[in-house]
């Protein structure tokens, strides 16, 4: 029987999330500088490794990550892909890094093929609640509060477009969908707390106009524009 990981519940042969998969295919490996460039709406679709500076290696994480969206590989699987790689680039052994990197960009990935399945039935189910753990590893000054308040609102609700998980580094929360009357039965949410998230994070998948970003890849220095270039070529085809 295969093992399932604990916090992400995926397996070794896991049933294809194909939204999920989109959604990590979607993103663009880039390096920090480049990162750092992008306006807030355009962050969805970028993928960077915090103090990595070889682009080849970011490009190496991104394929790991897609190997465990797309086949269910696992945390030692990534570890022994790239973790010697990570731990030379930042010049010391931090096993708790690469575990975060690993689990905060498949979660990412999942939490936005959610969200795009969630759209799907949005007719059906028009308010969405903010799902997950509230315990000692709950960040208490992020995910506790809303965890706490019940959050539940209209899926066309602004306050989704700053908060929808991930809203950290090894955040473990969620969003579920409900129906009309389930909402009012649970309680609507008034005045949801306004908490702040850390740069990169909250982003609601496509909100604020993101989805209309495509990036060219004559903006970019010559080693990301022809992976930038390659990448939008094989999606293309």
């Amino acid at each position: 029987m295969p093992t399932t990981d604990p916090i992400l519940g995926i397996t070794p042969d896991p049933v294809r999330f194909d939204e999920a998969i989109a959604a990590i295919r979607r993103r663009v490996p880039m390096t920090d500088d480049v990162w750092s460039q992008l306006q807030q709406e355009e962050l969805e679709f970028a993928f960077t490794v915090a103090d990595v500076a070889q682009l080849d290696l970011v490009v190496d994480v991104y394929e790991a990550i897609d190997r465990a969206v797309r086949d269910g590989t696992t945390l030692e699987d990534f570890k022994a892909d790239v973790g010697d790689g990570l731990e030379e680039a930042w010049g010391e052994e931090n096993p708790g890094r690469i575990e975060g990197i690993f689990r905060t960009n498949v979660m990412s990935s999942y939490n936005s093929g959610r969200h795009a399945a969630a759209e799907q039935v949005k007719d059906e189910r028009p308010y969405w609640r903010f799902d997950g753990p509230d315990d000692d590893r709950t960040s208490k000054d992020i995910c506790a509060p809303i965890i706490r308040a019940g959050v539940i609102l209209p899926a066309d609700s602004g306050w989704w477009r700053g908060h929808y998980p991930p809203l950290h580094v090894n955040c473990r929360h969620r969003v579920s969908s409900l129906t009309k009357e389930q909402a009012e039965e649970q309680g609507i949410t008034e005045s949801p707390p306004d908490v702040e998230v850390p740069a990169g994070f909250g982003i609601a998948p496509s909100a604020g106009g993101g989805s209309d970003w495509s990036p060219d890849p004559d903006d970019y220095p010559d080693e990301l524009g022809d992976a930038l270039d390659d990448r939008l070529a094989e999606d293309a085809g």
